[in-house]
């Protein structure tokens, strides 16, 4: 969802600036179901490739994530933009700077797919950072393809690895997936280069930093089912792989939680204000019928995942969006136009 929302909007920017009269048509279509093609490419090309190792038919490179790919770049006002296109945009002020994150299947590393790359990348020689026109040199990326690693949604689109002219790359060529193995906030990415450019900033005189997330439901500890454990064998078989999923999103979560404590400690003189964007469902009842009336929130084990949301799912989260998200609006224009940023809140709070 977010790279996909990111791709459409920067693609949009014209000359310095994302177009006021279009940003409802970016919406319309960062929001464009993409299931018909990924069907088309498990059913064609991936169902023959199968069957026959290599059926002459079928372009070798074509796949359900190629498909995915011709779809979003169809609705691009750029559809063969690549990372080092927007990169010579972002040098002349024309584009925000884009880091879409991927995981590299081979080593558990987290692979930056962005035309930057931060300088102090190799002051951490036990875990430099991986850039991926650092690591393929003379190479470059489509856009599209970028957002498409970074959103590797499991069994719908492909682990891919690189292939130039037809030919994977040997012997380095590592295979790419969704970027949320890794960190699925992409905290990790936002606070590395916070770090690089937080001493530039500040000799500016500019001691402010704003921080959007856009999630699916809030991070508050969740309790325990009433019910509890109900020992038996099919329990027991998926035991693990339920604790391994359960705390993979958890840690990921309090580790983000240290880290903007731990930059906000590094920086006293600077202003951190983070707020969140997530959908609540639709108020039961109203302070002014129930003094005892609180603000509802999702569970997070209830949020639908899946790859095709359903007309009423898509509708809520639009009605959210536009309806309950009154607080977090003043927020942001608060900070950005009167530069009254609140302090940063831990992400437990509700905010």
């Amino acid at each position: 969802g977010g790279s996909v929302g990111v791709l459409n909007f920067v693609d949009a920017y014209r000359q310095g600036q994302p177009p006021a009269d279009d940003l409802d048509a970016i919406v319309t279509q960062a929001s464009t179901e993409s299931l018909s093609p990924t069907i088309w490419g498990i059913v064609y090309p991936d169902l023959w490739r199968f069957f026959l190792s290599n059926p002459v038919i079928w372009n070798p490179t074509h796949d359900r994530g190629w498909a995915l790919e011709q779809a979003w770049a169809n609705r691009l006002h750029h559809p063969d933009a690549t990372l080092l296109d927007w990169g010579r945009d972002v040098e002349d002020g024309l584009r925000p700077l884009v880091l879409f994150n991927s995981s590299i299947v081979e080593t558990g590393e987290r692979m930056l797919l962005t035309p930057a790359q931060a300088e102090s990348n190799q002051q951490s020689a036990r875990w430099p950072t991986r850039y991926f026109l650092d690591m393929y040199a003379g190479r470059d990326l489509p856009v599209t393809t970028a957002a498409r690693l970074s959103a590797t949604f499991p069994y719908v689109s492909p682990i891919a690895r690189p292939a130039f002219d037809g030919q994977p790359i040997e012997p380095n060529g590592v295979r790419l997936a969704d970027g949320g193995y890794f960190d699925n906030h992409g905290t990790v990415t936002a606070i590395e280069w916070l770090q690089q450019i937080l001493p530039l900033a500040k000799a500016d005189k500019r001691n402010k930093i704003l921080v959007l997330e856009i999630r699916l439901y809030d991070f508050l500890p969740r309790t325990p089912p009433e019910n509890g454990f109900q020992p038996n064998w099919t329990n027991t078989f998926i035991g693990p792989l339920s604790t391994l999923l359960g705390t993979w999103g958890t840690t990921q979560v309090q580790r983000a939680t240290v880290e903007w404590s731990l930059l906000q400690e590094a920086h006293p003189d600077v202003q951190i204000q983070k707020v969140a964007f997530f959908p609540r469902p639709k108020p039961r009842c109203t302070v002014e019928d129930d003094p005892t009336c609180g603000e509802e929130l999702l569970d997070p084990a209830t949020v639908p995942l899946s790859w095709q949301l359903s007309p009423g799912q898509i509708e809520f989260l639009q009605e959210s969006w536009k309806e309950r998200s009154t607080a977090e609006r003043q927020k942001v224009a608060a900070c950005l136009q009167r530069g009254a940023c609140g302090p940063m809140q831990s992400i437990f709070q509700a905010e």
